[in-house]
């Protein structure tokens, strides 16, 4: 896991040059105190198309099983194969 307020701080070192040490650790010890105390943590999501969403379903793996093996909730798995479903018949009537 990626401890998300020290790899911003370093980002904003790296991107803004004028902003000095003391400055990003300001920065990063008011990040921790408006967003999680010690560790700020932030997920990496590995991306998902509807095509792996689609051969889930294929091989009958249950939704909830989706979720946990994707990372992602069940609202954008179906939001995922609405916009899948709705581009193949948007294809099929041009």
């Amino acid at each position: 896991m990626t401890d998300f307020a020290a790899d911003f701080a370093a980002l904003v070192r790296e991107v803004v040059p004028a902003v000095d040490a003391v400055a990003a650790e300001r920065l990063e010890a008011e990040l921790r105190r408006r967003y999680g105390g010690d560790r700020v943590l932030i997920l990496e999501r590995r991306p998902v198309t509807v095509e792996q969403i689609n051969d889930r379903l294929r091989a009958r793996v249950p939704v909830a099983a989706m979720v946990d093996d994707l990372g992602v909730s069940r609202a954008t798995i179906y939001r995922m194969l609405g916009t899948g479903r709705r581009k193949k018949s948007q294809g099929r009537g041009a």
